[in-house]
């Protein structure tokens, strides 16, 4: 029954592929036209004036057409959720290959700075005109960019949203975090992959069509509050946003059909600890609310 559910929209309308549709539909043609061969000719097999055995032929074959629709739709629906199941697996292994090449890149920067750190160093113990130390407070001044490394308190959430700063330096973003990571210790490295770097993601895509660079912000959030683990990731957005009916962002991207499993990937990690998520708009800025238990 779970598979027959899930070939159904929320608003109770029938979720197939044109491909399906005529599938369906020829089906439904085959089996009509066997059920009505006495109609067709009047020398037929079936047109010999045995009411009672034509009934019995109609009823079977008519059987054997709902049974063989039903069959169609189980494969239908199966194959629809296997192919959402590889997407979301796709979207989750992503996001973990990203956090490795992120780690790697953020270490390589960790010893650039400290070696440039002390080359820095050995310079100004020297003898050194005025525009050489003007020179060298804009070296500073760009490392310190690069040691903008978000100490949260957790590891992997600190090298997620590293990397995300980085990017957002490099595409004239203004990112903004306020989080207390050792909310998120008992949390599997994958889901907090999947959480932030799906919905930092989502940020980052609608911010940096904005023209205007002043308005290209993102803000995150991770706090408790009464008792929960509250995050929150907001973005400005001049876009009009609206949800389809499986509660998720319509999109007007190529890839529709792939369009939607980064956030089905963030409920999908929410719902393993029993949390919740909203997203919504409001004065320009669209809001993603998580509620997560929190675990002592």
């Amino acid at each position: 029954m779970e598979v027959i559910a899930a070939a159904f929209a929320k608003d109770g309308k029938l979720n197939i592929s044109l491909k399906e549709y005529f599938s369906a539909a020829l089906i439904v043609i085959a089996v009509f036209a066997v059920s009505n061969l006495s109609f067709i000719s009047d020398t037929g097999a079936f047109s010999n004036g045995y009411a009672l055995e034509i009934g019995h032929v109609r009823t079977i074959v008519d059987l054997g057409g709902i049974a063989i629709l039903y069959a169609h739709l189980i494969q239908c629906g199966e194959l629809r959720i296997r192919r959402e199941l590889e997407a979301v697996q796709n979207v989750l292994q992503n996001q973990y290959v990203q956090y490795k090449q992120s780690r790697e890149s953020i270490d390589l920067i960790n010893y650039k700075y400290h070696d440039l750190k002390h080359q820095i160093a050995v310079l100004r113990s020297e003898t050194d005109p005025e525009k050489r130390n003007e020179f060298l407070n804009h070296m500073e001044d760009e490392i310190r960019q690069y040691e903008a490394q978000n100490k949260t308190g957790n590891k992997v959430l600190d090298t997620v949203l590293t990397s995300k700063s980085l990017y957002c330096a490099k595409h004239g973003i203004t990112f903004t975090c306020v989080a207390d990571g050792k909310l998120l210790d008992h949390m599997h490295v994958t889901d907090i992959c999947s959480i932030f770097g799906n919905a930092l993601d989502n940020a980052i895509e609608h911010v940096i069509l904005i023209p205007d660079q002043e308005k290209r912000l993102i803000h995150l959030t991770v706090s408790l509050q009464k008792g929960f683990v509250f995050i929150k990731i907001e973005n400005y957005c001049e876009a009009e946003i609206s949800k389809n009916e499986e509660d998720l962002i319509t999109t007007t991207k190529k890839d529709s059909k792939n369009h939607g499993f980064g956030l089905k990937s963030i409920r999908k990690a929410v719902e393993k600890y029993d949390g919740s998520v909203v997203f919504g708009v409001q004065q320009n800025w669209f809001e993603l609310k998580i509620l997560l238990p929190r675990v002592l």
